[in-house]
């Protein structure tokens, strides 16, 4: 389970929503990212290798208009990366979990242009969801792991016009790799 928000990752694999989609003994890792801070791909790598019947669930927060930008390269580039290494890794086995954290956010599944919003994310077996958290219920947050790297992180811009991660090779592999993910994005 992925998500920039630390409490959703463990009320979502503590909720009745969750415990009735998967088995009681599945094996469940959460991690975090931040639309900030380059991946650790090698974090994610470790993670999908080590179960090849992997699947992922990638909750994305609803607040306001600009939550429907999770799979805009320029608004949310670490999700667009994420979710691009997932479909890729995973064959498409993705759910993606919409969560509103307002009352005036609530039932946007039902309003979504999922094909607009999610664009070429939807194609294959890949499921959306809408569950309901609470922003301010606290977690015991020692079972998440970060997707953030230790990587020192400065913006540059590349040559499609992008603010792009210019990290070395321990984040996503430098400008080249981020240049080839527009590639795939755009």
């Amino acid at each position: 389970i992925f998500s920039t928000h630390i409490s959703a990752l463990v009320q979502y694999k503590e909720s009745k929503k969750f415990r009735l989609k998967e088995p009681a003994d599945t094996q469940v890792e959460l991690f975090h990212f931040s639309e900030h801070e380059c991946l650790d791909m090698r974090k994610l790598d470790e993670a999908i290798n080590e179960n090849e019947h992997a699947h992922a669930s990638v909750l994305l927060l609803a607040t306001s208009q600009s939550s429907y930008l999770w799979f805009d390269p320029e608004h949310s580039p670490r999700n667009v990366e994420l979710c691009t290494t997932l479909q890729r890794r995973l064959g498409g086995r993705i759910n993606f979990v919409v969560c509103p954290t307002t009352q005036s956010a609530r039932g946007i599944c039902k309003e979504l242009n999922k094909a607009e919003v999610f664009g070429s994310f939807l194609s294959g077996p890949i499921e959306v969801d809408e569950w309901e958290f609470d922003p301010n219920l606290s977690w015991n947050h020692a079972c998440v792991k970060s997707l953030i790297s230790d990587a020192p992180h400065e913006p540059a811009m590349i040559h499609t016009g992008r603010q792009s991660c210019s990290c070395d090779s321990r984040c996503l592999g430098g400008i080249v790799t981020r240049m080839l993910m527009f590639l795939v994005c755009v």
